[in-house]
């Protein structure tokens, strides 16, 4: 009788839906008046019978802001005297935020029901001053949202929303800042998807991470304002001020389907039976569409202190580290030597410029280029290479190479300086620019002994012909002796081999690097180190094992790009990707350690606990690095 009864009850539901033309349209204010740093609720409600189509309201609200929206429907069913009659409710609720103060228009509301447009009267809204307007919040929707703090961002309940965090708000000009967009609910979320991105004017951006752009978001607990979400990270950007002044962190919006769940906790059911007349269980698991968008965020940019600026300065704003070395270290004059200098730090390597460097007078610069990258750490590195070509043979000192930056985070300018490079320059080989020089040139009407005229030397007429008065035996002699001597070079240059190979094993395996290492790794896991120490000591593991690479293979790795010493190793030396990818963790690991702790990519106690199992492991990747080196 019971499943009769209900059969009955959907057997009229579509013709209501179809024949029925009551329609009531109505929009509500929140309030008629606000703060400027307020938000608005404006709520459009379509009540109808049966179950009719309801176009997105229409209306102009050119001195305000949306901000966010909430859609929600239900039903109400009744059964009279043998009648079945059933009323939809359709709303969306609109969270405006105003751009000025003054009295405010909203007008032009109207709405399409089943085809036909419905009108509602225009409403005005006073925006004062903020803090002249504090009424009592209200709620509104049964979501538990009070949606006018979103405007203000503050940490009341609400069942979902979108929030953009800096790690500083006032910063310079070049600085490195990071911003966080992140969401925060209390629904089920699924179908999301970005409406628009931060355009971020005024900066230059660079995307760390987009967990949005992925299939899923991992999400942690947090507690703000005493309320519980789940926050999950959307986007993660560096960005640079490119000019001072006050600048906007535009906002992220997005789009989605949600649960909205009522009664009892929003992560979890209710005890509470479901009532088929209130459709209270349907319109608990109803999924519904929704949108937000993170709050502006204001910046301020200030431009960098003029005083105490160095003459080496090229516009560097952050951390940064500098290094130098030369692809070799032995070259016969007029032969090519390329010297690398490495910039890289937490910062915008872009912007730095090539510094001046005054080269000894036996040098000759024959070309330079600089390049930068960033990783998705916040890490950026800028890379100059100079190609140099000493013309004179002996001992020739590269010059040390100065650099300024503007930290500022000690608020002052620090200069670095790189070491000093020391190349052996050999005499310059046969026929190379600096050897075809040396012969004295002919002035006109000189004759050099045992040198016959040109005129003489070529006829007209005759082809010219080798003189062969020299005695064979003296061409065997010299042919001996060349073969002498390539064999004997072969020979040296094979022993040589060997025992620089020798020599680095013995260097390395007597130096007591990894020891101190681990003494330094023991007092970090005590706790008895600084967190200045504790960088350094990074700093020093990342370095020994720079240092252990051109031991074993000498190719300046320091000076390399990640990417270019990738390719030397695993391309030209044949080192397994394996072996390279655990290089690459550790110093990528050290490197997030020295500059984007800051950042909060890696906590503190994290780095102090995990220094020693990184020590075992540079120890390691050195012992296969030489027998990889040892099996080619």
């Amino acid at each position: 009788m019971k499943n009769y009864f209900l059969y009955s009850i959907f057997l009229f539901l579509p013709f209501y839906g179809l024949a029925a033309d009551s329609v009531k349209f109505s929009v509500e204010a929140e309030r008629p008046e606000i703060s400027l740093d307020e938000s608005l609720s404006i709520k459009f409600s379509v009540r109808a019978e049966g179950n009719p189509s309801v176009t997105e309201p229409s209306y102009d609200a050119s001195d305000f802001e949306l901000l966010s929206e909430f859609p929600s429907t239900s039903i109400e069913s009744s059964w009279i005297n043998g009648r079945a009659s059933m009323q939809s409710i359709q709303e969306v609720t609109k969270i405006l935020k105003p751009k000025k103060t003054g009295v405010l228009e909203i007008k032009n509301i109207s709405i399409k029901v089943a085809g036909k447009t419905y009108h509602a009267d225009d409403l005005k809204i006073r925006v004062d001053v903020s803090g002249r307007v504090s009424p009592p919040a209200q709620s509104y929707g049964g979501q538990g949202l009070e949606p006018r703090d979103l405007g203000k961002g503050s940490g009341h309940s609400r069942a979902f929303f979108l929030k953009a965090e800096v790690n500083k708000q006032k910063i310079y000009k070049g600085e490195q800042l990071i911003i966080n967009y992140y969401l925060y609910r209390q629904v089920k979320m699924y179908d999301i998807s970005v409406r628009k991105y931060p355009e971020l004017n005024g900066f230059l951006k660079e995307e760390l991470e987009m967990p949005v752009q992925g299939t899923s978001l991992d999400s942690e607990q947090v507690v703000v304002s005493g309320v519980s979400y789940y926050r999950s990270l959307l986007a993660r950007y560096a960005v640079y001020p490119l000019k001072e002044g006050r600048l906007q962190v535009d906002p992220l919006m997005l789009q989605f389907k949600y649960i909205r769940e009522r009664g009892g906790s929003s992560f979890g059911d209710t005890d509470d039976e479901d009532s088929f007349f209130g459709f209270k269980g349907f319109n608990r698991l109803l999924p519904l569409v929704g949108t937000s968008q993170s709050e502006i965020v204001s910046i301020d940019a200030v431009s960098i202190p003029q005083y105490g600026k160095s003459m080496s300065f090229s516009g560097g704003v952050g951390d940064f580290s500098l290094v130098t070395a030369v692809d070799k270290y032995e070259v016969h004059a007029n032969e090519a030597v390329t010297l690398t200098l490495k910039i890289e730090g937490k910062g915008n390597a872009s912007s730095i410029e090539e510094p001046k460097i005054q080269w000894p007078s036996s040098i000759e610069i024959f070309d330079s280029k600089g390049h930068s990258k960033s990783s998705l750490n916040g890490i950026g590195e800028k890379i100059f290479e100079f190609v140099l070509v000493p013309r004179a043979p002996g001992k020739v000192q590269l010059p040390q190479i100065e650099f300024s930056f503007f930290d500022p985070q000690q608020n002052k300018y620090v200069t670095r300086v790189s070491n000093t490079i020391e190349i052996n320059v050999l005499d310059p080989l046969p026929g190379s620019a600096l050897q075809a020089a040396k012969p004295h040139v002919l002035e006109q009407g000189i004759e050099m002994p045992g040198l016959k005229p040109l005129d003489q030397l070529f006829s007209k007429t005759d082809e010219w012909k080798p003189d062969w008065k020299v005695p064979q035996y003296i061409s065997f002699i010299l042919i001996f002796l060349l073969a002498s001597m390539v064999s004997f070079d072969t020979v040296r240059a094979v022993t040589r081999k060997y025992n620089k190979e020798y020599f680095a094993r013995l260097k390395l395996k007597k130096s007591k690097t990894w020891e101190q290492l681990e003494d330094k790794a023991k007092k970090a896991a005590r706790g008895v180190s600084s967190w200045n120490d504790v960088v350094k000591d990074y700093e020093f593991l990342s370095g020994a094992l720079y240092d252990a690479i051109d031991q074993i293979y000498p190719i300046g790795a320091r000076a390399l790009s990640r990417v270019d010493l990738k390719m030397v190793l695993v391309d030209e030396k044949n080192v397994s990707d394996v072996l390279w990818k655990r290089i690459e963790l550790l110093l990528e690991y050290a490197e997030m350690v020295r500059f984007a702790t800051s950042a909060g990519v890696i906590k503190e106690e994290d780095a102090c606990s995990k220094l020693r199992p990184w020590v075992k492991e540079g120890k390691k990747i050195q012992s296969e690095l030489f027998k990889s080196k040892k099996s080619m």
